[in-house]
């Protein structure tokens, strides 16, 4: 994911917040859906006004 997020910052020239890491996150997973992960990770992070933002994934990438 560092990878993802450095190429991301890179291209976009900005840094990531935690709902576009969230979208990151989840289209990693979907593009991965046939392949080695086999996780249900969970997200969380905080933006610069102190908003909280939780996200849970199913194996292909869906934010439940």
């Amino acid at each position: 994911m560092r990878k993802k997020v450095e190429l991301y910052r890179i291209k976009e020239n900005i840094d990531l917040t935690p709902k576009l890491f969230i979208s990151l996150v989840a289209s990693t997973l979907y593009e991965h859906r046939w392949g080695p992960f086999m996780l249900y990770p969970v997200v969380v992070g905080l933006d610069e006004k102190g908003k909280t933002y939780v996200a849970s994934y199913d194996s292909i990438g869906k934010v439940i």
